[in-house]
């Protein structure tokens, strides 16, 4: 028996099936930093309002976060003005280039690393549950992160407040 014989021919052998073309994974994260101390928020389509960046600040002043000095010289919580960016995935739309969940969290990462390192910011607080899973934590050198509701979801229920405040307190002790 001739080998040719004993294959299989090519119209037998199923082909593997493409891989299923998964959903290009789209996000943005806005970051404020105020103080030493870098706030990120994932958006949901809407830039960050004004309002936000507001609750941040007053946030940051209630804790104490910062204080420059005043022209009296006392020191005056919330004087410092928010410094914002924003890192938005995907950051190409080369598709021979990773654009996976993996790649998007090593470029966030890269991304936290910069703002940690260019303001010399002690910590970090993810605003919302979305960020939380956005942030790779683990890849991440920074000691001090919280987690804690959003700013959208304290402007649109007010309550919650109280549970950013709960999140918030234990870091006012190490100020």
């Amino acid at each position: 028996m001739c080998i040719r014989d004993r294959l299989t021919p090519a119209t037998e052998i199923a082909a593997p099936a493409p891989p299923a073309e998964q959903p290009l994974l789209q996000f943005s994260l806005a970051a404020i930093v105020v103080g030493n101390w870098l706030w990120l928020e994932e958006l949901p389509g809407i830039p960050l309002a004004r309002e936000q960046v507001q609750l941040i600040q007053a946030m940051t002043a209630v804790l104490s976060f910062e204080a420059e000095p005043t022209r009296s010289g006392a020191a005056e919580p919330g004087a410092a003005r928010p410094q914002q960016a924003q890192f938005n995935w995907p950051i190409h739309t080369n598709q021979q280039l990773d654009l996976g969940p993996e790649a998007a969290r090593s470029a966030v990462a890269g991304f936290i690393r910069r703002k940690l390192e260019q303001h010399k910011c002690r910590g970090l607080i993810l605003l919302g549950r979305a960020c939380l899973d956005r942030v790779p934590c683990d890849h991440l050198d920074c000691s001090e992160v919280v987690q804690t509701v959003s700013t959208a979801e304290m402007l649109e229920n007010a309550s919650l407040k109280k549970q950013a405040w709960l999140d918030l307190r234990p870091l006012v002790t190490r100020v």
